[in-house]
């Protein structure tokens, strides 16, 4: 909703939300717990808590160009864990398989910016924002008037073009576009004595590595007082959080997901973060559940976080996401 086209046919930016610029070419780790983003349009890595950079922007660059190129979503989705294991499981759409009538170096260049690795994307803004200047003006180029040594129609009849149809207007989509990124240029030098404001901030969310104790009981209590929750699922995402036997929790869990009705988005992820198998697999939904912002999570995270660090022959089964969890439980605490 922050980029619209306007009556004319430009794009225009609206608001920056919690845009932060950095100059030093670093790369830092997205905190789980404190993700700020659409989902959608966040890379693959911004989702799992990788590393970040200047290719993890272009990624999202480039789902508004496949979106308005072909006048539809880069992923379908019914729900947040649908579209992230799509997005993490799967190759991005190619945008020479949807059918638009836009040219070849547009169309390798978007699929490029969609790469699920940011090592195949291109490394920084510039290179991409010379192939959009070139594509913007080969599409003027081709739009020009005949000169006038050329024949003309012998009755031209007047056409209104409109804007609203991006297949039919890629050059000045492109214009739009550039137009666009020097926007955000602009943006990154007004905020350079903002830079160092940046790493305290990251500092701050991520101090606390160490999960809280677990008291499923405790927040279980407050999971309840959110309306019309089916006494069946309160009852399941009861087992989910205070019972001890696997077995019990995963009937548990398969009774939510196989429930006739709508239901809440914090039970369906509590089931999945049970059912999921593997370190990994737990660790995406426990980034769901931080963009979420739910604290009726809680209980299930807090299931997790009370496994033993050597509970696997004296390993720990989830080490790779003790911090991620700790920050998505103290969000979430905190929105509590």
């Amino acid at each position: 909703h922050n980029i619209q086209i306007t009556p004319a046919g430009g794009v225009r930016v609206l608001d920056f939300g919690v845009a932060r610029a950095s100059f030093d070419g670093r790369e830092t780790h997205s905190t789980i717990g404190m993700l700020t983003g659409t989902p959608g349009y966040m890379a693959p890595e911004q989702i799992t808590g990788g590393l970040i950079d200047a290719r993890t922007d272009l990624y999202s660059l480039g789902v508004i160009l496949f979106e308005c190129l072909t006048g539809r979503p880069l992923w379908r989705a019914g729900s947040f864990t649908e579209l992230f294991s799509k997005q993490l499981q799967h190759d991005a759409p190619s945008l020479g398989e949807q059918g638009v009538d836009a040219p070849r170096e547009l169309i390798e260049l978007v699929d490029k910016l969609l790469a699920r690795d940011p090592a195949s994307r291109p490394s920084s803004a510039e290179p991409v924002r010379q192939s959009l200047e070139i594509l913007a003006f080969q599409g003027s180029a081709d739009r020009r008037s005949p000169t006038a040594g050329a024949p003309s129609p012998a009755t031209p009849q007047p056409v209104q073009a409109d804007p609203m149809q991006p297949l039919k207007q890629v050059g000045l989509l492109m214009f739009g576009i550039f137009g666009f990124l020097a926007l955000i240029a602009a943006l990154a030098l007004s905020l350079r004595g903002r830079d160092d404001e940046a790493p305290k901030a990251e500092q701050a969310a991520s101090s606390s590595s160490e999960a809280p104790k677990a008291s499923g009981e405790r927040s279980f209590a407050a999971s309840l007082t959110a309306p019309k929750l089916p006494k069946e699922l309160a009852k399941a995402l009861e087992v989910l959080a205070t019972s001890d036997k696997r077995s019990e929790r995963t009937d548990a869990a398969e009774k939510i997901l196989a429930h006739d009705g709508p239901t809440p988005l914090h039970a369906d992820l509590a089931a999945r973060l049970e059912l999921a198998k593997g370190c990994e697999a737990k660790k995406l939904r426990v980034a769901e559940f931080g963009l979420l912002g739910d604290p009726r999570g809680l209980p299930a995270l807090e299931r997790l976080a009370a496994v033993p660090r050597d509970a696997c022959n004296g390993d720990d089964c989830y080490g790779c996401l003790r911090d991620e969890l700790a920050a998505v439980m103290k969000s979430l605490a905190a929105r509590g």
